[in-house]
């Protein structure tokens, strides 16, 4: 979480993340991607990567993020 975001960073990984079908990392221009309120998929490596990930984002009434 940063701030009022929750964001997936890559720190240089040879293949990349996908985040929401954007690629972030090493080959790409952007390093991070923030995560939408709902269902995210986040894949680890290309996209025929086994190490792929559904994040689920909810904010409460208040405001508060809850992950």
């Amino acid at each position: 979480a940063d701030g009022n975001r929750f964001v997936v960073r890559d720190r240089g990984s040879y293949l990349g993340t996908i985040v929401n079908n954007a690629g972030i990392g090493l080959h790409n221009e952007v390093q991070e991607a923030d995560l939408d309120d709902g269902e995210n998929v986040v894949i680890a490596g290309g996209r025929s990567s086994q190490f792929q990930f559904r994040v689920l984002v909810h904010r409460v009434a208040d405001g508060r993020d809850m992950g």
